[in-house]
């Protein structure tokens, strides 16, 4: 019966394991994904700078009235 109980607690510890790594790989896969979303924010707010800097002149310029 000692033998059973240490081997199930073999058991569990390799559970214990397998856990504690999978959290790891699962919190990596959530920082990884983190990353991605900021630097799609990065590059969203990169291209209105670059568009508001290409239409600011036209802004400033008086247009005829039609």
């Amino acid at each position: 019966m000692l033998q059973n109980l240490r081997e199930e607690i073999r058991e569990c510890l390799r559970h214990v394991e397998e856990c504690k790594r999978m959290s790891r790989t699962a919190l990596l896969q959530e920082y990884l994904e983190m990353e991605r979303r900021w630097l799609a924010l990065v590059r969203s707010n990169e291209s209105t700078e670059r568009l508001s800097r290409f239409t600011e002149p036209f802004k400033k310029r008086d247009w005829p009235k039609r």
